[in-house]
C-alpha cells in the first residue's frame, strides 16, 4: 500500500507540468484559481491520476471525480485513496 509520501510528489510533478508552473504548488492551492486548471483539464486530469494508481495496483480516476477536484490537496487525497483500493 502506497503512503501519502509515495503519492504526493507524483501528483504535484504532474499538476506542475499541466499547469506550466515551476514550483510545487502548496496543498491549499486552488486548481482553477491559482493553478488555471479549468474544468476541462481537470477532468482530463483522470488519465494521469489512474495511470498513478494503477503503478500501485490501484483503481482509476474517473473524470466526474477528477473534475470536481478544487485544490492540490484533493487531488493527493484522491490519488492515494484509489492507489489503496485494489481494482476488480
Amino acid at each position: 500500500m502506497p503512503t501519502r509520501e509515495q503519492v504526493k510528489p507524483i501528483v504535484e510533478g504532474k499538476l506542475m507540468a499541466v499547469a506550466h508552473v515551476h514550483q510545487r504548488p502548496p496543498e491549499t492551492a486552488l486548481l482553477f484559481e491559482d493553478l488555471g486548471m479549468g474544468p476541462t483539464v481537470r477532468r482530463a486530469m483522470a488519465l494521469p491520476y489512474s495511470r498513478i494508481s494503477s503503478t500501485f495496483g490501484g483503481s482509476p480516476v474517473s473524470q466526474a471525480d477528477a473534475g470536481a477536484l478544487r485544490t492540490v490537496k484533493e487531488s493527493i487525497d484522491l490519488v492515494l485513496q484509489r492507489s489503496n483500493a485494489r481494482s476488480k
